[in-house]
């Protein structure tokens, strides 16, 4: 991640929309967000991959039937048995 003054990205733009096509861009600003925070500029690209990463929450009690034999069902991908160590 790059991170870049805020006063550097009013000046270079240009410089600051090509980085954030390549990684997420971290733009240091004297106004954050609540928790003071610094803001995160992304290409469109991984903000809709990002999207398509979220979760639907539901409460269990809304499952379905079927929602809930395929969870029991599934299985985990076999390249994860190399972190079975991990789990007591």
């Amino acid at each position: 991640m790059t991170t870049m003054e805020a006063a550097e990205t009013e000046r270079d733009l240009r410089h600051l929309l090509a980085e954030a096509q390549h990684r997420p861009v971290t733009v240091a600003v004297t106004v954050a967000d609540a928790e003071g925070r610094p803001v995160v500029i992304l290409s469109m690209a991984e903000y809709d991959r990002l999207r398509r990463r979220d979760r639907q929450v539901f409460r269990t009690e809304d499952a379905s039937e079927e929602l809930i034999a395929a969870i029991f069902a599934a299985e985990p991908p076999a390249h994860t048995a190399a972190y079975d160590h991990e789990v007591p």
